[in-house]
């Protein structure tokens, strides 16, 4: 512990653990895998997606568009942002 926070002194070397910018394995495999079972039942998915009618099809639609489209945040001139208030609580942990 130093000064009272958890984890060493600023400007201590850092031992062990990844380099910094080494991607994660595990995420890596993961992201691997789970390409290749979407590829292999691209077919498949379509298929039963043309089943769904109505309510199903736009649940499942809208689910989908929010893993493509990036997520919209309103910010109102002079408002800060919830994640630029969460962003300001970080940094001043840290001081």
């Amino acid at each position: 512990m130093a000064n009272g926070r958890p984890g060493l002194d600023k400007g201590c070397p850092k031992y062990g653990g990844r380099v910094k910018g080494t991607p994660n394995k595990v995420t890596a495999e993961t992201r691997n895998i789970l390409t290749a079972i979407i590829s292999d039942n691209k077919e498949k998915f379509i298929d039963e997606l043309s089943k769904l009618s109505g309510r199903d099809f736009a649940v499942v639609y809208l689910q989908m568009c929010k893993l493509i489209l990036p997520t919209q945040i309103h910010v109102e001139p002079g408002n800060k942002s919830s994640i630029q208030l969460t962003i300001e609580r970080l940094n001043s942990i840290g001081k």
